[in-house]
C-alpha cells in the first residue's frame, strides 16, 4: 500500500539544502574503536559496537560528534540504545565548527543559488492531489502505473540525496515538472520563463520527451543530465548534455577494451549474425579489443548459414565455432545476441566442448535476467556478463540506503530510487563544489554510487559527456557476482 509519506515531499517544492565545506580534524581513538570502517559516497564511518552502560551522550563525547548526527545514520535508535548494538559513527562532523580545520583549497560557491529542474512523467490521478484522504487506499494504488511508481521512486531517491546534502551552505532550488511522457506537454513546460534560470535539468523520460529537453538545453546552454537508456544518439551534438547510462554500442566497445585487458592472450572469436543490431555490437566489441590488444580476432559468420529450425541450424553454428577454437589456448567468444532462446540453445549445445576446450563466453547485460538457463551452465562455460550497472543489495551502503528508504516509504527501493539518489549525490555535490561549470570537472574522477560507478568521457565522434563505466560479472555458486572495482 502506498503511504502518505511517499507523496508528501512530491508536492513540497522548491526545496533547499545546505552543505558545510569545513572538514573536521582526525579523531584520535583507540584501534578497537576505529578498527571497522565503511564508506558511503566517499564519507567515512566507524562501525562501533555499544558497550554495557554506555549512553548516546557518552558515545557522542567519545567520538566528538553530536548525538543528532549519530541518530541521523542509525534509525534503529528510535527504539532505544542497546548493548552490543552496532552504530554507524561519522568519522568527520559536518556540524561542529569548533572542530574544523582550514578551508579546503577548492572553492565552494557559498553565495550562489542554484536552480535544478526535474522533468519526469508522473501522471498521478487528479483525485490523489485533491483528496489526501484517498492516498492510503488500495484504490489509489491500483490507479498508479508501474511507470509512475518508478518515476516517483526516482524523485524520492533525489530527495533522499538532498537530505544527505542538506547541511550545505549554497542553496539549491528544486523544481518538479510532470511531462506526462508527452512531447507536446514537455515543450509547453519548457516555455515557462522560469526554465531559463535553471542551472541543471534532470530527466529519466522517454525519447519523446528527451528530444525537446535536449534542444532547449543546447539552445540555452543549460546542463542536461539523463538516465534514459540509449539517449546518446538523441543528444550527441549537445556539449551541455550528460548521459549516466552508456549506450549499448559504447557498452560493447568498453566490453571489448576490458576483455582485451583481462583476456588479452586468448583466442578471440566474435559472432556475426543476420541481425543488423547484433553486427553493430560485434563491430563495437572488435573496435574496443583492437585498440587494446594485438591479438587477431576470428569472425564466425552465422549470416552465411541457411536458417532452418533453431535445432537444425545450431549444428552448423557449432561447426563454425569449433573451426575457430584453439585446443591449447584460452578461447574467448563474444555473443552479441540478447535472444534468450538463441543463447539458451547455444550454451546447451556448447557444453560438450567445455571438457576439450578452455572457453569463456562474453554476454550482454540482458543475460543476467534470463530465467530458462541453468546458472551451472553459465559457470561451466565461464560466462562473463558486462553491464553498465550492478547493485549489490547486500553491501553496507546499499543496506543503509534500503533501511532508510523503507523507514520512510515502507517499501523496498527499486532501481529508479537508486538512480535518483546517485544522480543527485554526484551532480549536486559537484554543483556545490565547482559551481555552474561543474560539468567541466566530471571527467577528473571516478565516482562510486549505489546503482553504478561513473567514469565520464567524451566520445571521439560526439561532444556530450557519457558514463563509460562497465561492471564485469560472472556466476559463482549460482550467484552473479561483480569481479572488478
Amino acid at each position: 500500500m502506498i503511504q502518505k509519506s511517499f507523496f508528501y515531499s512530491l508536492f513540497i517544492v522548491p526545496y533547499y539544502f545546505f552543505y558545510s565545506s569545513a572538514l573536521a580534524q582526525e579523531l584520535q581513538l583507540t584501534k578497537k574503536d576505529t578498527s571497522e570502517v565503511r564508506f558511503i559516497n566517499q564519507r567515512k564511518f566507524f562501525i562501533y559496537k555499544v558497550e554495557k552502560e554506555e549512553t548516546l551522550y557518552s558515545i557522542s563525547k567519545k567520538f566528538k560528534i553530536t548525538q543528532g548526527e549519530i541518530e541521523e545514520f542509525n534509525l534503529e535508535l528510535k527504539e532505544g540504545l542497546k548493548a552490543r548494538m552496532k552504530l554507524w559513527i561519522p568519522a568527520i562532523s559536518l556540524l561542529k565548527k569548533e572542530e574544523t580545520v582550514a578551508e579546503p583549497k577548492e572553492k565552494h560557491h557559498h553565495d550562489e543559488v542554484y536552480h535544478v529542474a526535474i522533468m519526469t512523467a508522473l501522471n498521478i490521478p487528479e483525485h490523489v492531489t485533491k483528496d489526501s484522504s484517498l492516498v492510503d487506499s488500495v484504490f489509489v494504488n491500483s490507479n498508479l502505473s508501474v511507470e509512475t511508481l518508478s518515476n516517483l521512486e526516482f524523485y524520492e531517491g533525489i530527495m533522499m540525496a538532498i537530505d544527505s546534502l542538506k547541511k550545505s551552505k549554497p542553496k539549491v532550488h528544486l523544481h518538479l515538472f510532470d511531462t506526462e511522457n508527452d512531447s507536446l506537454k514537455t515543450s509547453i513546460l519548457l516555455k515557462n520563463p522560469e526554465m531559463k534560470k535553471m542551472d541543471l535539468i534532470i530527466s529519466n523520460g522517454s525519447n519523446a520527451t528527451i528530444k525537446p529537453i535536449n534542444a532547449y538545453s543546447k539552445t540555452n546552454h543549460i546542463s542536461f543530465a539523463s538516465f534514459t537508456m540509449n539517449a546518446g544518439e538523441l543528444i550527441k551534438d549537445n556539449k551541455d548534455a550528460i548521459v549516466l547510462t552508456p549506450s549499448s554500442l559504447t557498452q560493447c566497445q568498453e566490453m571489448g577494451k576490458i576483455a582485451a585487458e583481462k583476456f588479452g592472450q586468448s583466442n578471440c572469436i566474435v559472432l556475426k549474425t543476420l541481425a543488423g543490431k547484433e553486427n553493430e555490437r560485434s563491430m563495437a566489441f572488435k573496435k574496443g579489443w583492437s585498440g587494446s590488444s594485438d591479438k587477431k580476432i576470428f569472425e564466425v559468420d552465422f549470416s552465411a548459414i541457411i536458417k532452418k529450425t533453431m535445432t537444425d541450424s545450431m549444428t552448423d553454428y557449432l561447426k563454425a565455432i569449433k573451426s575457430s577454437l584453439q585446443l591449447k589456448e584460452d578461447n574467448l567468444v563474444f555473443v552479441p545476441s540478447s535472444s534468450e532462446e538463441f543463447v539458451s540453445t547455444l550454451i546447451n549445445a556448447m557444453k560438450e566442448y567445455s571438457e576439450q576446450y578452455r572457453i569463456t563466453l562474453i554476454g550482454l547485460p540482458t543475460w543476467q535476467h534470463f530465467e530458462t538457463i541453468d546458472p551451472l551452465l553459465f559457470e561451466l562455460l565461464n560466462v562473463h556478463i558486462f553491464t553498465s550497472s550492478f547493485i549489490n543489495y547486500n553491501s553496507t551502503s546499499s543496506v543503509a540506503f534500503r533501511k532508510k528508504f523503507y523507514s520512510i516509504y515502507t517499501i523496498e527501493p527499486t532501481e529508479g530510487a537508486f538512480q535518483g539518489f546517485d544522480l543527485m549525490m554526484l551532480l549536486g555535490s559537484e554543483l556545490i563544489k565547482s559551481g555552474k561549470n561543474f560539468r567541466d570537472h566530471l571527467t577528473e574522477n571516478c565516482f562510486k554510487g549505489l546503482f553504478s560507478s561513473y567514469t565520464f568521457g567524451k566520445s571521439s565522434d560526439y561532444s556530450f559527456l557519457e558514463n563509460h563505466y562497465i561492471a564485469v560479472c560472472n556466476y559463482r555458486n549460482y550467484e552473479l557476482k561483480k569481479i572488478n572495482d
